[in-house]
């Protein structure tokens, strides 16, 4: 899941620029993010002059200063930059990210927009200060969680996003640095347990987004009818129905544990989930997921979810619900 749902108590598209930090008097807003970073257990922070540098090397020419974008306090730094024809996004990955990560989602925007599908262009990827970065054009619009919670119809809302993570999963040629990533991994100690019967569950693989939610999904201001998907970090391949059980997982959490949000707004949560599911079997998904896919995600969520602020029962709903799908002699509940 997106660090900004697993360190904030809300859906927080600002990620993806659709806030930009507001500096307090007498401080710069990069002075802000460096006390944000600290406050928060990161020490290290790339400074605007670096941003500046690299954006050179990529061949982006900032007109004015890099403006920081309010981040989840992963340990990602996401600048804005304005340049004569249009803004750019740099997003500077946390120390000792492995460059392959900012090269997994290069190929996976480029994959995803062979297809169809609507993700920010990429410029290129560098390094700064011993870490990863990723420029990107920057994408105008509200996310689908703003709009969700400010009154849109939410099954509405989620059956166009279930029609567009059906039509993600219509992608089947991916490139090697994608294909190669072993989706069970991603279920840590489970992972032995669930392997051997999860690899009889079928081998039509297809794309994987694997943070697909509404704090990921843009609602264009170009083309409002239109969907962007961003954060493709987790991207693998593997079958659809485990981005589908993952997508659901989400959901649940952001129903039934994310802090601050009214009851009306996690009924909300469960009717964008429940449109979602029609939008996707309306699309050609299939959205009857098998128990032991659903367990995987539950137990991706505990490998996910660690040393986050979800609460520790949640952690134990969790593993109930995984033991509940897969007793300890393996088989399926």
């Amino acid at each position: 899941m997106s660090q900004r749902l697993k360190t904030r108590g809300h859906l927080d598209m600002r990620q993806h620029g659709i806030v930009a930090a507001r500096p307090p008097d007498g401080r710069s807003a990069g002075d802000r993010l460096v006390d944000e970073r600290v406050g928060f257990g990161w020490n290290r922070c790339v400074h605007p002059a670096e941003v500046t540098a690299l954006a050179g090397r990529l061949g982006i020419s900032p007109t004015g200063v890099p403006t920081p974008v309010t981040p989840g306090l992963s340990g990602n730094e996401l600048w804005r930059l304005s340049t004569a024809d249009g803004d750019r996004v740099l997003r500077v990955f946390p120390p000792g990210t492995p460059i392959e990560l900012a090269d997994r989602e290069v190929a996976a925007h480029r994959s995803a927009a062979e297809h169809g599908l609507r993700t920010p262009r990429v410029i290129g990827t560098a390094e700064v200060a011993s870490r990863p970065a990723l420029a990107m054009d920057w994408v105008e619009g509200v996310s689908v969680a703003d709009a969700l919670w400010s009154g849109e119809d939410s099954e509405r809302l989620g059956a166009r996003c279930g029609a567009e993570l059906a039509r993600l999963h219509q992608v089947v040629d991916v490139p090697p640095i994608i294909a190669g990533r072993d989706w069970i991994d991603w279920a840590g100690p489970h992972a032995d347990e669930l392997r051997p019967r999860l690899r009889l569950i079928g081998s039509d693989y297809r794309l994987l987004h694997l943070d697909f939610h509404p704090e990921n999904l843009i609602i264009g201001a170009d083309a409002p009818d239109q969907l962007w998907v961003f954060d493709w970090a987790n991207v693998r391949v593997g079958p659809p129905v485990a981005d589908l059980a993952r997508t659901l997982s989400i959901m649940d959490l952001v129903a039934e544990a994310v802090p601050g949000l009214t009851d009306h707004q996690r009924r909300n949560a469960n009717r964008f989930r429940g449109g979602l599911l029609s939008g996707y079997a309306a699309a050609g998904g299939d959205v009857d997921v098998p128990p032991l896919i659903m367990a995987w995600a539950y137990a991706v969520q505990l490998v996910d979810l660690a040393a986050s602020w979800v609460p520790h029962w949640y952690f134990d709903r969790l593993r109930a619900r995984y033991r509940g799908l897969v007793p300890s002699d393996g088989q399926p509940g």
